[in-house]
């Protein structure tokens, strides 16, 4: 729950007590990666499975976050915009990443 953007706690509780684990919008079923797509023409293409490299939730795929995630303790002499940069880069260099294996 520590992980939990502040203003996400009243839905997080709400989606925990009927579907469990969650980020504050969605359940953790739903944000599991689909082993294959299928393109209307039935096509088929195999999807690597990847495990997230950092801490995320469904608010850092659209750039926003809570300051605490940007903010890395060892990190204290750096700003905590070059930080926010950082953590933003991260996030956008792993769906560029899942991008460009599609």
């Amino acid at each position: 729950m520590h992980l939990i953007f502040t203003p996400l706690l009243p839905s997080w509780i709400f989606i925990r007590s009927r579907e469990g684990r969650n980020d504050g919008l969605v359940p953790f079923r739903s944000q599991q990666w689909n082993e294959e797509l299928i393109a209307a023409d039935g096509r088929r293409k195999a999807v690597e499975r990847r495990e997230f490299p950092l801490p995320a939730d469904h608010l850092n795929q659209v750039g926003w976050w809570d300051p605490q995630e940007a903010l890395d303790p060892s990190m204290l002499f750096q700003s905590f915009l070059k930080q926010a940069r950082d953590y933003e880069r991260k996030i956008k260099n792993v769906y560029l990443e899942v991008a460009r294996t599609l």
